[in-house]
Parts: C-alpha cells; sequence; structure tokens
C-alpha cells in the first residue's frame, strides 16, 4: 500500500491508474477510459472487463455503480461486501480514475475493497469496452476473500471511513448492510437446520450411526493418550 500511494502522490497527471507489474492491458484501457472521463465531469472511475491469464476467476461489474446517487453506489458496494460479491469491488481497484479527490488505499489487508467504496462515493464508475488480464497468485491476499470476516479493524474503521464521505446518512448505510448480514445469516441457519433434520432422519445417517461412534471413540482415546 505504502508504494501505491507513494505513486499516486508523486503523479502529476489528471489522470491515474495502478498496474501490477505482471498483469497485462492494451492501450485501448487507457484511451478509452480517458475519454470517458474527459467527457463526463461527474465520472471518478472507469474500468473494463477483467479476464484471468491461465487460471482464476472473473471480476464482475456492478452496474449500480454507474447511478448518479453516491448513496445508492455506496449501498450498493456494502451490499456486495456482506453477501461475498467484493470482486465487484475489487475490479474498481484496476481502473483509471480522477487523480484529483483520490483516496489513498488504507493500511490493511483487502485495502481495495474500502478504497474502491471511498472513491465511489466520490463519483460514478463507467464501463468501457476493454479487457485487463490478470494473473492469479495462491499467495495473494485476493486469493481467499473471506479473510475479511476477521481482518483487524477492516469494518470498524477502514470501511465505516470510507463509507463517512456520503455524509450524514453513513451510519443509516451501513446499519442497513449489516442488518442485511445478519438477516442472510439467520435465513442460511435455518436452511442448514432443516437439511441437518432430514439428514439425521434418513436411512444413511442411522445405518452409519455405529460407525460415527466408533470414530468419535477412537478420536477420544488419541488425544487421552
Amino acid at each position: 500500500m505504502a508504494h501505491c500511494n507513494a505513486l499516486l502522490a508523486e503523479a502529476t497527471t489528471e489522470y491515474f491508474m495502478w498496474l501490477p507489474h505482471d498483469d497485462e492491458i492494451g492501450p485501448e484501457w487507457i484511451h478509452l477510459a480517458e475519454q470517458e472521463l474527459q467527457g463526463d465531469p461527474n465520472a471518478m472511475l472507469t474500468v473494463g472487463e477483467i479476464v484471468p491469464v491461465g487460471t482464476g476467476v472473473e471480476f464482475p461489474f456492478n452496474p449500480a455503480f454507474t447511478l448518479a446517487d453516491p448513496e445508492e453506489r455506496v449501498a450498493a458496494a456494502l451490499a456486495d461486501v456482506v453477501n461475498g460479491r467484493a470482486r465487484t469491488l475489487g475490479l474498481l481497484y484496476r481502473s483509471v480514475f480522477r487523480r484529483a479527490g483520490a483516496s489513498p488505499l488504507p493500511d490493511t489487508d483487502y485495502a481495495d475493497v474500502p478504497w474502491a467504496i471511498a472513491m465511489l462515493a466520490t463519483g460514478h464508475a463507467v464501463q468501457i469496452a476493454a479487457r485487463y488480464g490478470k494473473r492469479w497468485h495462491p499467495t495473494s491476499v485476493s486469493a481467499s476473500w473471506s479473510g475479511m470476516l476477521t481482518s483487524p479493524r477492516f469494518r470498524s474503521t477502514h470501511i465505516a471511513d470510507a463509507v463517512s464521505r456520503v455524509g450524514a446518512r453513513a451510519p443509516a448505510l451501513l446499519a442497513q448492510a449489516w442488518e442485511s448480514e445478519t438477516t442472510a445469516i439467520a435465513t442460511r441457519r435455518e436452511a442448514l437446520a432443516v437439511e441437518l433434520y432430514a439428514l439425521q432422519r434418513s436411512r444413511s445417517w442411522r445405518v452409519t450411526a455405529p460407525f460415527r461412534w466408533l470414530a468419535t471413540r477412537m478420536r477420544s482415546s488419541r488425544g487421552g493418550g
């Protein structure tokens, strides 16, 4: 993050982007993005389609990020975070954006997520017809997005700071997102309980009961030995 922020601070151009050294873009990624930013003064960032180089997954674009209302854009971004769709925000990290008013990357894992939320609070996104080749590495943070749930201060500080850019409505947007997540977790828990009940009433569960008992005894024996 420090390296990226140093580049942003030292730049003098109107538009800017970060490009990891082993990713691939063609000149149209820059040219089309600049055209969109020049033609739309309310746009903050522009991005095309990300495709994996070799193995990997794609980063979808959320059309809600193009909306004129910053509260609607931020609400959509928070919904993606709590519903496991954070790659829509990872996509925006690869954008060409206006340097004026741009946020630095926060000092946290998954920094592109709160960064993208802060940028969406500032201006809307535009999608362009260009492709970006991303290489995936198994040791990279973005290889597993589940760590966002436990990353220190990720929500309490970094997400909250990003959302605060929308002003007085920020607490309500955060509360709405967390409530939506709590409801989704409760719904999933109920569905799992129904599945477990059906499994425990099945013939296969009754037939395998002695084996499960034996496996439990063996684990207990090894633990106590």
